[in-house]
């Protein structure tokens, strides 16, 4: 298990105002991280806040912490989508912007927040980040943004990286960069789909400026991805990590990958083994059928990651 850097507690329940994809493991997580580890040298990022989930996870922490404060930035489009609408038809019809809705929630959840309407890739920042939390990165350009907007503003030796669609399959950008980069970061902790890292040293230009990935085979990004993999420690982890694959090889156009690596875990993850995560059971079915249908499978990325239940005991650890 990785070495974390913080007492781990329970967070406070949300207000019932505040829908969210995030499981209660993802938010112990972010509270614990604002009330047990934050020292007030840098700024909180609080990238992809949605309804204020996470904003107040930190808002709450840091309430206790009584070692400093830290200035949480967050950034949001709130631009209602399809499933949005559905679920919130409070918040508007399909397109329309709840910033306002968002701008209330969170007055009502108070601290020190300065909140960022917009596309990130419009965005700005010259701070020097203390906590990076990243739930936004569900294409590839704003995962280039992201990175370039802080990943060179960390301090080496102290802050902290939470990437939230770590083990999530369509974003498999985001565990090979990591990979890429396991030379200046270490893993601290895992919650779910999430993957937290120190930042051990500082990130050369060249991997923030520009996306390090562009130049590298489609073997070598499978390689990467396989690295992560073997890095997970739940069976959740491992599986999410094949399907990673999967999705790897449909969205770069190289079916040779999806059809080898779906023959693969079918073989290797017998339906019983499956069926210990209903995520993994969706995601596998809804692969095949893409895959079969000669579709793309990028909507996906934006599909509810979330069931009812954790999934991080459901089976014995690896």
């Amino acid at each position: 298990m990785p070495s974390r850097l913080y007492a781990l507690e329970p967070a406070p329940d949300l207000p019932p105002d505040i829908m969210s994809m995030m499981l209660a493991a993802e938010r112990d997580v972010l509270f614990s991280i604002a009330k047990n580890y934050c020292i007030g040298v840098g700024d909180i990022i609080d990238a992809g806040l949605f309804l204020g989930a996470s904003t107040h996870c930190f808002v709450r922490g840091l309430e206790q912490n009584p070692r400093g404060t830290c200035r949480i930035h967050a950034y949001e489009r709130a631009i209602v989508g399809r499933p949005l609408a559905k679920l919130r038809p409070d918040l508007g019809r399909p397109k329309d912007s709840y910033s306002d809705q968002l701008r209330a929630i969170l007055s009502r959840i108070g601290g020190n927040v300065e909140l960022h309407i917009g596309d990130i890739l419009d965005a700005d920042y010259s701070g020097t980040v203390e906590v990076l939390f990243l739930d936004i990165m569900k294409q590839r350009e704003t995962f280039r943004r992201c990175n370039a907007l802080f990943m060179g503003k960390l301090i080496p030796g102290h802050s902290l990286v939470i990437q939230q669609d770590h083990y999530w399959p369509m974003n498999w950008y985001i565990p090979a960069y990591m990979q890429l980069l396991e030379d200046y970061f270490t893993i601290v902790d895992r919650a779910e789909t999430s993957c937290i890292f120190l930042n051990t040293k500082a990130l050369p230009v060249d991997v923030v400026d520009r996306d390090p990935l562009d130049g590298l085979s489609p073997a070598q990004i499978v390689a990467l991805l396989d690295c992560t993999r073997d890095r997970g420690t739940t069976p959740f982890q491992v599986m999410m990590m094949e399907l990673c694959v999967v999705a790897y090889g449909m969205q770069s156009g190289n079916p040779a990958i999806t059809e080898s690596r779906l023959a693969e875990f079918e073989a290797k993850f017998d339906p019983s083994v499956r069926q210990t995560s209903p995520r993994v059971v969706a995601l596998h079915r809804r692969l095949r059928g893409l895959y079969q249908q000669g579709s793309d499978p990028t909507a996906l990325s934006r599909a509810p990651r979330q069931t009812q239940e954790s999934e991080a005991t459901a089976a014995p650890p690896l």
